[in-house]
């Protein structure tokens, strides 16, 4: 039989039968504190931890309010968002992510101006070996991807947050994944 009492952190634990010591008569030593639980209640608790608590030393069903369910939904969409559109410039080190923001401003001022300022672009154009056009083109190229993986990736957060707020109850809300 198992048994479930409080941890030295004052968690709950479950200790069983064959683990705990004996004393000099052969009977279990159960640790202080701690309860006999059913298999059955037991196998419950492992079946859906998120959904049971041993908090109280029985088991308990967890209750959750809708709008705590939700806002848990919510970080979970926005942080696997977040995490994708950091994948997206992983391959990147951040000293070259922090001039992305003046080769896009070079590139798109060259694009609408020829005579525009390109004093970043010109030196990689120079140093890579490019003509000054084929440089603005590589940068506008790259925009362009990274803008459209990034508005697909941010789409498809607002479409489940939207998702969010028209779920009704915790069936609707837990069925909502990335």
């Amino acid at each position: 039989m198992p048994f479930v009492g409080k941890n030295q952190q004052g968690r709950p634990a479950v200790y069983y039968e064959d683990d705990l010591p004996r004393d000099n008569a052969g009977q279990v030593i159960v640790p202080s504190g701690a309860v006999e639980i059913s298999e059955e209640n037991l196998r419950t608790y492992y079946s859906d931890p998120g959904r049971y608590t041993l908090a109280n030393l029985r088991l308990e069903e967890v209750v959750v309010s809708i709008e705590d369910r939700r806002a848990s939904k919510e970080s979970e969409i926005r942080a696997q968002g977040a995490r994708q559109l950091a994948q997206l410039a992983a391959p990147y080190g951040s000293s070259e992510r922090e001039t992305w923001d003046t080769q896009q401003r070079e590139a798109r001022g060259y694009d609408a101006d020829p005579s525009a300022a390109t004093p970043m672009l010109s030196a990689m154009a120079a140093a890579r070996g490019v003509t000054l056009e084929e440089m603005v083109a590589k940068v506008l190229e790259n925009v362009a991807m990274f803008e459209a993986a990034a508005g697909e990736i941010l789409g498809r957060q607002q479409a489940l947050l939207d998702q969010l707020v028209a779920a009704e109850d915790a069936v609707e809300i837990e069925a909502i994944a990335w």
